[in-house]
């Protein structure tokens, strides 16, 4: 008999996912085409982990988040939670709602995420009510226990989401996902609607409830700074496939894929004296999800296209990139690093604010209560984002879906 370690099988494996809406059309309305959002997407997060997806707006990354929570139904492929297929499990009710209180998420809009006509402790106290998390007489202590949790006052109880500030409401939604005692939550956008010293409080908030619960996380995002932050790896997503994944600190030092090249290109960089450097940016618009491009569906926008890309479609491959002295020896690394200094900078100045605010405590109360649980130290986030991270358990994972992920025409474009 072969015995498996519990930590050794991903908590979340997704095989071939695809999600498909169809558009209707017609004088006889009937289906006339499929926007594809998801299109045969492959990845798993370990236990403990959090992987970071990231790509433009449109790419497929909030579709995925939502078909792991069980919030829509994949048109094709498998989700596994903790090596059970959920798809089994959709004709027993009462175990698939067992399952879902382990599956939560964090919505991007925290103020449409609540219902404007229920005051916090409904908020909170309901699915813990209905899941039997709690009963009437613990239900009260129990969420007093999570509003300390997410850094807010006991007298929020009898408020209102529209009594709060963006912040506050961002973490009454993590004290509603906590509330069922999840294993998984998914991130979606938790931070793109708040003010950046507020997204530093949010971030560190976040790290620390995961150390704390031993939670695995998916974190959705657009910049790679923020995503590179929190994540332990890091997915690129482009019209519904992932083009690149690999470790966090490959993916930011030596990004493979002319897709994530440009994504890292476009941060911008608080420096007047960066400001008549050239980018190479990336021209045209984002292709059609009802008729994704032939090939590589990102051809039409690379500059290193050739006619095997307007072909074929690309499959995931391995990408040996060298890390650690290599890294520091080799010039176009260099290069790499000099322009990612620019985000480095911008979450320094993030962390410089989050330290005013804090000193500041006192008189900023009837804004954002205790606002020191999501305190963001300087130096920490620079150390995250040169790369000082400790080893995750799947080192040196880097793949990508270009043809000429190795070339040296690639690797000039860094």
């Amino acid at each position: 008999m072969i015995i498996v370690e519990k930590e050794n099988i991903p908590l979340i494996r997704v095989e071939n996912l695809k999600k498909y809406y169809p558009v209707k059309g017609g004088i006889i309305t009937h289906t006339t085409g499929y926007v594809k959002a998801v299109d045969g997407v492959s990845f798993s997060v370990m236990r403990g982990q959090t992987l970071g997806l990231v790509g433009e707006s449109g790419c497929g990354k909030s579709t995925i988040g939502r078909q792991l929570v069980g919030l829509e139904t994949p048109t094709e492929g498998k989700i596994y939670y903790d090596g059970t297929d959920l798809s089994l499990l959709q004709k027993d009710r009462k175990q698939m709602r067992e399952v879902r209180t382990k599956l939560q998420m964090i919505f991007q809009d925290p103020y449409s995420s609540l219902n404007p006509r229920k005051h916090i402790y409904e908020i909170l106290a309901q699915p813990m009510l209905y899941h039997k998390i709690a009963r009437k007489d613990t239900v009260e202590k129990e969420i007093l226990r999570l509003l300390d949790m997410v850094g807010l006052p006991g007298t929020a109880l009898g408020r209102y989401p529209h009594e709060f500030s963006g912040g506050q409401r961002q973490r009454i939604g993590i004290a509603r996902a906590l509330s069922l005692n999840p294993e998984f939550i998914v991130c979606d956008e938790p931070v793109s609607a708040l003010d950046v010293s507020i997204q530093a409080q949010i971030l560190n908030l976040l790290k620390e409830l995961q150390k704390e619960l031993g939670l695995t996380l998916l974190f959705v995002g657009h910049g790679l700074g923020a995503v590179n932050y929190v994540s332990d790896q890091i997915a690129v997503m482009y019209l519904g496939k992932i083009v690149e994944y690999g470790d966090a600190k490959e993916i930011f030092h030596q990004p493979v894929h002319p897709y994530t090249q440009a994504l890292l290109e476009a941060v911008p960089i608080p420096d007047p004296a960066e400001k008549g450097r050239e980018r190479s940016l990336l021209q045209g618009e984002i292709g059609n999800s009802t008729c994704p491009p032939e090939g590589c569906r990102f051809h039409p926008r690379c500059p290193y296209a050739t006619e095997q890309c307007r072909q074929v479609a690309p499959e995931m491959q391995a990408i040996n990139a060298p890390v650690g002295n290599v890294l520091e020896a080799d010039t176009e690394s260099r290069k790499v690093q000099g322009r990612n200094a620019g985000s480095v900078k911008a979450w320094e100045a993030d962390a410089e604010s989050v330290k005013t605010r804090e000193a500041g405590t006192e008189s900023m109360k009837g804004r954002e209560a205790d606002a020191g649980s999501g305190r963001m130290r300087a130096a920490e986030i620079v150390g995250r984002m040169a790369g000082d991270r400790g080893q995750t358990r799947n080192p040196g994972v880097h793949m990508a879906a270009c043809p000429v992920a190795g070339s040296q025409r690639v690797r000039q474009a860094l």
